[in-house]
């Protein structure tokens, strides 16, 4: 176990834990986005704006980090962990874009189970940033994300293969497939985070 001589800075738990918190109202956002009825612009918007604050969440850690010498974990690792929560809020606005921009219609059901599966990640993500505090009693958490990441890849395969199955034109193929592997690659970042997570107890144990 190791032991501290002198206080650490326990503000990062609380910005890391906003950052994972608005990770949970863009995929609420992205929820209703993906299941609107030719009215996806607003939601769109609001997906923009979260993506923005998300930004000002890592700077304000990323800013923190740089005037900070005695921090919870090494710099290193609270920086991977602010940029992985970061880049969860990217690809989701990005897909949410790629979507208004390339002006889809009625998207693949399975796009609804990707976004379902990102929402569950988000939830549990915010819930274990406060636990960080005692990072060695977090493991439920890393495992439950990587199975949620195991069965975002089963989607992400049905959807592949329905979308070279035939049944789609090659230009909307190009354009879903864009979609799908942005929402994939958020569903990677939330792994990114577990591992993260993961690596913490192990230097802390």
């Amino acid at each position: 176990m190791r032991f501290r001589l002198t206080p650490r800075d326990e503000s990062f738990f609380d910005l890391l834990t906003a950052s994972a918190e608005n990770l949970v109202s863009g995929a609420n956002a992205l929820g209703e986005f993906v299941t609107a009825n030719g009215e996806r612009e607003a939601w769109a918007e609001q997906l923009k704006a979260l993506e923005h604050e998300g930004d000002e969440h890592t700077s304000r850690i990323v800013h923190k980090l740089n005037a900070s010498f005695i921090t919870p974990f090494d710099h290193e690792d609270i920086y991977q962990l602010a940029v992985s929560l970061d880049d969860v809020m990217d690809y989701m606005e990005a897909a949410a874009d790629h979507v208004v921009l390339y002006q889809l219609g009625e998207l693949p059901a399975g796009i609804r189970q990707q976004v379902d599966l990102i929402s569950e990640a988000a939830k549990l993500t915010a819930q274990a940033m406060p636990d960080l505090r005692k990072v060695r009693d977090l493991e439920p958490y890393w495992s439950e994300i990587d199975r949620i990441e195991s069965q975002a890849d089963r989607v992400h395969r049905r959807l592949l293969a329905s979308l070279f199955s035939g049944d789609y034109k090659a230009l909307e193929v190009l354009k879903l497939k864009e979609v799908v592997d942005e929402l994939e690659d958020a569903s990677n970042a939330f792994e990114r985070v577990g591992k993260i997570v993961q690596g913490l107890a192990v230097k802390e144990s």
